[in-house]
């Protein structure tokens, strides 16, 4: 029989268990319980999400929605990868018993939060989107986006600590703690310069028809450097 936080990695039933449970689902990574199942479901349903919030947020104009439904789920996935090797790199010089597939779990944990908050908001964004209008879609796309990832850096420090395995004898375990806040910073550096650089930019870029027409704001002009 299944437990409390388990689901089938086929399908998006696992974000009941990190969004009601996160304490048990944090205490099964650490168990390495099905840990193979969680990081399979937890990429596949971070990645539906996004995709469905990317493309809802280029509604309106087909070549923004398809970019987006490929740019979003590319934001939040390589910046895992990016951060991935480094973290598992100071968790080990600092005495954690961690492996990488728990590493791993925890920041997919994160990732699926935050594309969760992503999902929730797309058919509102995708309505807005759909007004003609550049400047609220704008402002509305850049505050979820700092929402999501706000509850992802949440997700991802309560996970670092629930699941941390130092070794006391280990003469650099002391640091272990002070190496927590070196990954949320970094974490938070790369996906805000992705999310500029690929996302909101991309998104803005593609709208030229606006652009030469002068619908876009001075101050958006100036961000793109025009």
């Amino acid at each position: 029989m299944k437990t409390q936080t388990e689901s089938t990695w086929l399908d998006v039933g696992i974000v009941g268990p990190i969004l009601q449970h996160p304490t048990a689902f944090f205490a099964e990574i650490v168990q390495n319980h099905e840990l193979g199942q969680k990081i399979s479901g937890m990429f596949i349903a971070s990645t539906i999400f996004l995709t469905l919030y990317g493309a809802m947020l280029g509604l309106g104009n087909i070549r923004s929605s398809f970019y987006l439904a490929i740019a979003i789920p590319v934001l939040f996935l390589s910046s895992l990868i990016i951060c991935l090797p480094v973290m598992y790199l100071s968790d080990v010089m600092t005495g954690s018993q961690r492996s990488l597939s728990q590493i791993c779990a925890v920041l997919l944990t994160a990732l699926t939060a935050a594309s969760t908050v992503l999902f929730s908001f797309s058919l509102l964004v995708g309505l807005i989107s759909l007004t003609g209008n550049f400047y609220r879609p704008f402002m509305l796309n850049t505050t979820v986006l700092g929402l999501a990832i706000f509850i992802g850096l949440t997700y991802m420090s309560r996970g670092i600590l629930l699941t941390s395995q130092v070794d006391t004898t280990h003469h650099l375990s002391k640091v272990n703690q002070q190496i927590h806040l070196f990954w949320l910073i970094l974490f938070l550096l790369v996906i805000t310069q992705i999310a500029w650089g690929i996302v909101l930019k991309g998104y803005v870029m593609l709208q030229l028809s606006d652009v030469q027409s002068g619908h876009i704001p001075l101050f958006m002009k100036s961000l793109l450097g025009g």
